[in-house]
């Protein structure tokens, strides 16, 4: 975040002197010196205006700093807020606009301590954990990129990896330039919060809220695409190196697995974080029975919490738990009455 330079009184430049200004009117969007302060202050059209001291004003972020609490369609100060279509409102808004509207309220009621409301707070920590899920997934990609240039190493003379490895740093890249813009969401938090009138906290933490939502739609998007998936690399030997007599021209292929992401986004929904996770589809699992082959009467399957199965064998009286990725880990024995289990149920 930078801070803006040197401002000039506005009514001492319409007269054509040149004077810093030492405040700056966020009602008018003008910094007056201490002379024109005082008449604005003391003025009745302009005592109720946000004047606040023109280093807190530089302070701010420059999306906020220009924000005027100021009508632009008919000139007027805002002083309502519609519930029902989200809006600050001058008189004029309302009487044109919101003729038939019954959910209108005083727009000082809703911005009435902003500074410590839940959803700044909110705001604020989605801003956290923006920062935290791009550290994360930094740093998990970083480790993904280390872990292929280690399996490189084993696998040089077979390695086929570019496309994952230039994947992989662009994504890096892009991830690099999220962490500068949810770290400038930070610092205009924090700055919002130390030097922004009430009203400049209302506008500035919805725009704050916004782009928190974009760079989190982002990273879910990533998740989402399966770009977040761990990259490794498989051997698959030749199966003539079991004949030495036969003529070798290679001695396998190196190919790329695609396993699970171990990210998991963090995101603060009144006040619990939501958990995605990528659940396994039934109908794309594979069920392989290490023993010899055979007979199976499979009458019944039911999928657990956790995404094992079990399989209900009438043939053999027993229930199978396959894990999730389709192998058999045991089998269960049941002492039945005519044809074994027919179904299995949790």
């Amino acid at each position: 975040m930078t801070t803006r330079s040197e401002e000039y009184c506005v009514i001492c430049q319409a007269r054509e002197i040149r004077k810093e200004a030492n405040n700056w009117c966020c009602d008018c969007g003008e910094g007056l010196c201490l002379d024109c302060h005082d008449i604005h202050v003391n003025s009745k059209l302009s005592s109720n205006h946000d004047i606040i001291p023109i280093e807190s004003y530089k302070q701010l972020p420059s999306s906020l700093a220009r924000i005027v609490n100021y009508c632009e369609a008919h000139k007027m100060k805002k002083e309502n807020y519609c519930q029902y279509h989200d809006k600050d409102c001058c008189p004029a808004c309302i009487a044109v606009d919101h003729k038939s509207c019954t959910d209108i309220m005083l727009l000082k009621d809703v911005i009435n301590a902003v500074k410590t409301s839940a959803s700044l707070s909110t705001t604020e920590s989605n801003v956290k954990d923006l920062q935290s899920n791009i550290d994360h997934i930094l740093a998990d990609r970083q480790q993904n990129l280390d872990t292929i240039n280690e399996e490189r190493q084993r696998y040089q003379n077979e390695i086929t990896q570019n496309k994952i490895k230039r994947d992989t740093k662009n994504l890096i890249t892009e991830l690099l330039e999220k962490t500068k813009v949810a770290n400038t969401l930070a610092e205009e938090i924090v700055a919002i919060k130390k030097y922004a009138t009430e009203y400049q906290v209302y506008i500035g933490s919805k725009l704050i809220e916004n782009e928190v939502e974009k760079e989190a739609n982002y990273l879910r998007s990533l998740l989402e695409e399966g770009k977040l998936r761990q990259n490794r690399l498989k051997l698959i030997l030749n199966r003539k190196l079991s004949n030495i007599e036969s003529i070798i021209r290679t001695f396998g292929t190196v190919e790329t697995k695609i396993g699970e992401t171990s990210i998991v986004l963090k995101r603060r929904e009144n006040k619990q974080a939501q958990i995605m996770s990528i659940i396994p589809n039934i109908d794309k699992t594979k069920i392989s029975y290490a023993r010899q082959k055979k007979k199976l009467l499979a009458q019944g399957i039911t999928v657990l919490p956790d995404g094992k199965m079990i399989l209900a064998d009438s043939y053999y009286n027993r229930l199978f738990v396959i894990n999730k990725n389709g192998k058999m880990e045991k089998s269960i024995s049941c002492a039945t009455i005519g044809n074994g289990p027919l179904e299995s149920h949790i």
